[in-house]
């Protein structure tokens, strides 16, 4: 790729991130609609800078698609993928994280300064899944393996950045960034009223559609 062609690159990479954020910022909170799970508990929000899925939650949830019909689903498995890494590679090493039981979500942010339009922040999701080292349910537990979502710096801090993070609107969004200047897959994590972890996956672009709804206990 030529300088002019980073160039062009770069330029319209800006432009595609100001219109997502742009678009976060005028997001309504996440609502239960017609398609959320009967008898679930009401959604409350992540809270202010999304600390509220900071936490342990259980590893092993339930996903209800958008026909209702209900699956098994792996929080490690949900989360999005670095799409820099290898597919075959990752869908492996996140199959193996089935056998850990709980996992700890953490939030990170940094300020960003733009080039363009208003100052944001950098977010980062640190996901560490751990197996129970006893048999109490306060025991401690042995780590078995953490991912980082980004995985490095992250879009726009690195230009092989493929997934963009951020906190606005009570949830915790992640989208994988298409390079034609679409966001492709959604995950949304907020919080129902007893705490537990609840997922809305989209996919789509300027509208997405809704795929389904996860959720995932909170442990001690």
């Amino acid at each position: 790729m030529d300088d002019h062609d980073r160039t062009s690159s770069g330029a319209r990479w800006q432009l595609c991130l100001i219109g997502i954020l742009v678009a976060a910022c005028t997001t309504p909170a996440l609502e239960k609609d017609a398609t959320y799970p009967i008898g679930w508990r009401e959604i409350r929000g992540a809270g202010p800078e999304c600390h509220g899925i900071v936490g342990t939650f259980a590893n092993k949830g339930v996903l209800v698609d958008a026909a209702g019909k209900e699956r098994e689903a792996w929080l490690t498995g949900l989360l999005p993928f670095n799409q820099a890494v290898p597919l075959n590679d990752t869908v492996r090493a996140r199959d193996a994280m089935r056998t850990c039981e709980r996992v700890s979500l953490r939030v990170e942010s940094t300020p960003w300064r733009a080039v363009i339009g208003p100052d944001a922040k950098h977010w980062k999701l640190i996901v560490t899944a751990a197996r129970p080292s006893g048999t109490q349910p306060t025991a401690v537990s042995d780590p078995c393996s953490e991912f980082r979502l980004p995985e490095g710096l992250g879009y726009p801090l690195e230009a092989n950045s493929d997934l963009l993070p951020s906190c606005t609107a009570g949830f915790f969004a992640t989208a994988n960034v298409g390079r034609g200047w679409s966001a492709s897959n959604y995950r949304k994590l907020t919080l129902d009223s007893e705490g537990a972890l609840i997922i809305r996956l989209e996919v789509g672009t300027v509208t997405p559609s809704h795929v389904g709804w996860a959720r995932f206990q909170r442990l001690p």
